[in-house]
């Protein structure tokens, strides 16, 4: 990856952050089905301005359903329980074992050795993440909705990336537009129209701000900027940036939800980041240097 894509990645993944923060802030005051559906359909006005790319929109809607419905919906459940922003923020690192593994089975993408490594070091972090959480800041039923949550956003993207879609801005925001259907249909099953409406017409100025953060820049902004990364460069070498993510949320929850961190969250970030580093192939570079400094002064 060249520094471009770098600066890409992580700009990308200080969107994605910033969005947990927002939505663990609107979903403590309102419907997680209310809240997927207008998180999209603040997109729909765009249509105008961009007109559908002469693609297969059967195509947008497959990707569409797992990228904007199905993901976000098991996202926001999880966000909803009691895991804190910091720590669903590491639970939600398994996203990158199961782009990855979409990658691999899909595409037929081969990793190389040192980015299984990365991913191998990030994990152990997370580990100990979990290995020294309570029942109660860690339940159950909360990590198993954000491993739900990381397989679908691995097919997502998967899908993506095999039907060459997010090249464009276009291509996001028809993306976007193409999963209100479902969504809609959900908040009436679950909710009833009724309900449906009564929330999108009393909502209130926190949840809106939070959804036009949301709707534009982590959907169509950071998306954007992630796809047409990914038509550059291979899954295995951009998706383990996405492990950065608890790093910035972190800082974020402390600032804005006044959330700590314990020494053991301190150590296991610096344990994903090596693993970045590494998965990066950034170590080439470090090891170079190393052994030059060695024989220079041996």
């Amino acid at each position: 990856m060249i520094s471009r894509d770098v600066c890409i990645a992580l700009w990308v993944t200080i969107l994605w952050s910033g969005a947990i923060i927002v939505q663990k802030i609107a979903l403590v005051q309102y419907s997680i089905f209310t809240w997927n559906f207008l998180r999209v359909a603040m997109v729909l006005p765009f249509l105008v301005f961009f007109l559908k790319p002469p693609k297969n929109f059967l195509r947008y809607c497959l990707c569409g359903f797992f990228l904007f419905a199905v993901y976000p919906f098991f996202l926001g459940l999880g966000l909803q329980s009691s895991l804190g922003a910091g720590m669903t923020s590491f639970f939600l690192q398994t996203q990158v074992f199961f782009v990855i593994l979409c990658g691999v089975f899909f595409l037929r993408e081969k990793p190389t050795w040192y980015q299984l490594v990365g991913v191998f070091i990030s994990f152990v972090g997370v580990y100990f993440m979990k290995a020294f959480s309570s029942a109660l800041e860690a339940p159950l039923l909360g990590i198993v909705l954000l491993l739900a949550s990381g397989l679908f956003l691995g097919i997502g993207v998967v899908l993506s990336k095999k039907y060459q879609l997010g090249k464009n801005l276009a291509d996001v925001v028809w993306l976007s537009a193409a999963s209100t259907g479902p969504l809609l249909l959900a908040c009436f099953i679950a909710e009833g129209p009724q309900v449906t409406f009564e929330n999108i017409i009393h909502i209130s100025p926190t949840v809106f701000l939070c959804l036009m953060f949301t709707s534009l820049f982590s959907i169509i902004w950071a998306t954007y900027l992630w796809l047409t990364l990914l038509q550059r460069v291979s899954i295995m070498a951009a998706t383990p940036f996405m492990l950065l993510v608890p790093i910035f949320v972190n800082i974020f929850s402390i600032l804005f939800l006044g959330e700590k961190l314990s020494l053991l969250q301190i150590g296991s970030g610096f344990v994903i980041i090596l693993g970045v580093i590494f998965a990066q192939g950034f170590y080439t570079p470090l090891w170079t240097m190393g052994l030059r400094l060695r024989k220079k002064y041996d």
